[in-house]
């Protein structure tokens, strides 16, 4: 359906895909495409959330991006280009004191999307509309809102916001700074931390963009046990289980 209904920049990105999982664990990856809206997993969530994980299906490794609307192809290399990434030897940290919560998600997010967008757009995707409407949608928010005495906030909020100014046109990153030197100074500062971490690291290469996410996670002081996650390890041992279980059923 990928294939079919896709555009040439969905295309190229599933032949990257598939070209790196070839050579990298000598077995190609399926992508399956599924409505997030059906998933049990995601529908409980408020909104649109969309996502990408490897499941099992008849004994052999897929990846299945989780999205809605099932047809669209920015998102579809959106939710494909994060394991592309992963693939290139993009890492993030992860909590093991509270694995998956906002902090860690909205970290990895952070200093991900600038690579992710970049690699958008070398296949010829651009996704500048949509980070814009993000960004217009959060000065809305913050501009109607003042801060709350909560620093966990002011940490989740601030790493939401930083995304924005990083991707966003000039235009809208002026007014969300705005909105928020106002209302939510706390916020405020720790999103000039970042920015300011940001100016020494190159984002587009890996291990600069893991130091980044060290030093952002440290800067702002995000309490817990993190370590850098090895994902092509991770996704290497779940196919070896899979191939495993396979051989000792036959």
């Amino acid at each position: 359906m990928i294939r079919k209904t896709g555009d040439d920049a969905t295309v190229k990105l599933l032949d990257m895909w598939h070209e790196l999982t070839n050579k990298i664990y000598d077995v190609g990856i399926e992508v399956l495409v599924g409505d997030s809206k059906e998933n049990p997993r995601l529908k409980a969530f408020h909104g649109s959330v969309n996502m990408a994980y490897p499941h099992e299906i008849d004994n052999k490794m897929v990846l299945i991006l989780w999205i809605n609307p099932i047809e669209n192809n920015l998102l579809i290399t959106h939710e494909l280009g994060h394991w592309v990434l992963k693939l290139k030897g993009f890492q993030g940290l992860i909590n093991r004191s509270e694995k998956h919560n906002n902090h860690e998600i909205l970290l990895n997010s952070l200093a991900h999307h600038v690579p992710l967008y970049d690699l958008q757009r070398q296949c010829g995707h651009e996704p500048l509309d949509e980070i814009d409407a993000r960004a217009q949608q959060n000065i809305r928010l913050f501009s109607a809102h003042h801060e709350e005495a909560d620093k966990m906030m002011w940490i989740q909020n601030a790493l939401l916001i930083a995304d924005d100014l990083l991707n966003c046109s000039s235009t809208y990153s002026d007014e969300l700074l705005t909105a928020i030197e106002l209302q939510h100074k706390n916020t405020f500062k720790l999103v000039s931390t970042i920015c300011d971490i940001r100016s020494h690291y190159e984002l587009v290469n890996a291990a600069k963009n893991l130091r980044f996410i060290i030093g952002v996670r440290r800067a702002l002081g995000m309490t817990g046990i993190w370590s850098p996650i090895d994902e092509i390890e991770e996704l290497r041992r779940e196919l070896y289980k899979i191939m495993g279980s396979h051989s000792e059923n036959n």
